[in-house]
């Protein structure tokens, strides 16, 4: 078995002038064949994250190599791949009697990470750049020892592959991908559905020891390569056959290349991806037996071949979806054409009925108008002849009034007349 392993620094974090938070490595000693990969959290709370991932991966290295050691080989053998799920799984009962073994190795590896970031606190007290993006509280438990493990927070993954058996663990978000014969390639650790968007499980979690998933076969059975990438990787190409696809692509350049080649071409690659991609850090480390990956390359082509043939149909399945959503659209916005095209007939109908109603109103308006003027001046003509008629009225009333006392005057001027005839008669009579 061999191994290589690189970590870049992620296109976002140059932009803004961060550090890289990732860390890998990778030791092939003695028949021991190890891959780590550890991605440090990127808030503002885990501002020594690229300190813990880093210290991580030294220690998980350090600590397998006395595991190998001390391991009794007679334990695993014959054992069949056996994948175990995180220890909050209610189902996950750990019947297996390895369990106890790896949870030493898993505490071994979280108490030693911890010691050594909080001897790291000790020796390095917070910087002025440090204080200036912590909250109070952060910094005010860092001071204090309270913590300390959560400025270092980071993920940890790993492969271990010896003569006789293999084994790999994980904590945390990433994927781990293994190529084999048949499937092509699989996910030997269970996936942690806690691990979802910007949240993940992690070293500095009160409850990491909880947190492990691993797997292993001691049965003689090894896959041809594991590909260990952090999130950046598995964020830039989404669907896990995407990754699996460019793991093979790894897998055919180390069928055909050097391993330093390899590596040449992994160091172009990745900044790439990182800048078209996720943006973020990415780590890579594989193990991988050349010989397997040449015999079984075939049926990775085949895979590929079928994958991209399901993708082609999935496609074209889609584009004549979307033909026929295409279609149903374009009848209904010729029926909605046609529908506008009426409306507006109708429009410019009501528009021309309006215009001859406005014309008959103006008209009508005109009409009033002068009906108005005639009646104003017929009123204006009645008031007149009001005035007069008032006028005349007092008049008429003066003249009865002048009538009455002449009527009064000729009465009187009558009997006058009578008296002084009687009074002449009277005179007549008496000369006789």
């Amino acid at each position: 078995m061999e191994s290589i392993n690189y970590t870049c620094i992620g296109a976002s974090h140059i932009t803004e002038n961060k550090v890289c938070q990732d860390y890998s490595l990778s030791v092939n000693l003695d028949g021991l064949c190890v891959a780590v990969v550890s991605d440090g959290h990127g808030g503002k709370r885990y501002f020594r994250s690229d300190i813990g991932s880093k210290t991580a991966c030294k220690i998980t290295i350090a600590k397998i190599k006395e595991f190998v050691n001390n391991f009794d080989k007679t334990l695993i053998a014959g054992k069949p791949f056996t994948q175990c799920l995180a220890q909050y799984d209610p189902k996950n009962n750990h019947n297996d009697k390895l369990f106890p073994i790896f949870y030493q190795l898993f505490t071994s590896i979280v108490s030693t990470w911890y010691a050594q970031i909080e001897q790291h606190a000790l020796g390095n007290p917070l910087t002025t750049a440090e204080r200036e993006i912590c909250e109070p509280e952060w910094i005010s438990d860092f001071e204090n020892g309270i913590k300390i493990e959560k400025s270092y927070g980071c993920t940890l993954m790993a492969a271990v592959f010896m003569p006789e058996y293999w084994f790999a663990f994980h904590i945390g978000d990433g994927k781990m991908i293994a190529l084999q014969n048949n499937p092509a390639y699989i996910e030997p650790v269970p996936w942690d559905d806690r691990c979802f968007l910007n949240g993940t499980t992690s070293l500095c979690d009160s409850n990491a020891l909880e947190e492990f998933r691993y797997c292993y076969c001691g049965n003689g059975s090894f896959p041809d390569a594991v590909f260990l990438g952090s999130d950046g990787m598995d964020d830039t190409f989404g669907a896990t056959e995407n990754l699996a696809d460019f793991y093979i692509k790894i897998a055919r350049l180390l069928s055909e290349n050097t391993s330093a080649k390899v590596l040449t071409d992994i160091k172009e690659t990745l900044p790439n991806l990182s800048s078209k991609g996720s943006k973020d850090d990415m780590s890579l480390a594989v193990i991988f037996d050349r010989k397997k990956i040449v015999a079984n390359l075939k049926n990775y082509e085949n895979w590929q071949y079928e994958n991209l043939n399901v993708k082609i149909s999935e496609k074209q399945k889609h584009t004549e979806k979307i033909e026929k959503e295409k279609q149903s659209k374009l009848v209904q916005y010729e029926s909605a054409k046609a529908k506008k095209a009426d409306k507006e007939n109708e429009i410019t109908k009501l528009l021309t009925e309006y215009e001859s109603l406005k014309k008959e109103c103006e008209e009508a308006e005109s009409g009033i108008e002068k009906l108005k003027n005639f009646l104003t001046a017929k009123n204006l003509k009645v008031s007149l002849l009001k005035d007069s008629l008032d006028t005349a009225e007092t008049e008429l009333k003066k003249i009865e009034k002048d009538l009455d006392f002449s009527a009064r005057d000729l009465q009187a001027s009558e009997n006058e007349l009578r008296k002084e005839r009687a009074e002449l008669q009277e005179l007549i009579n008496k000369k006789k």
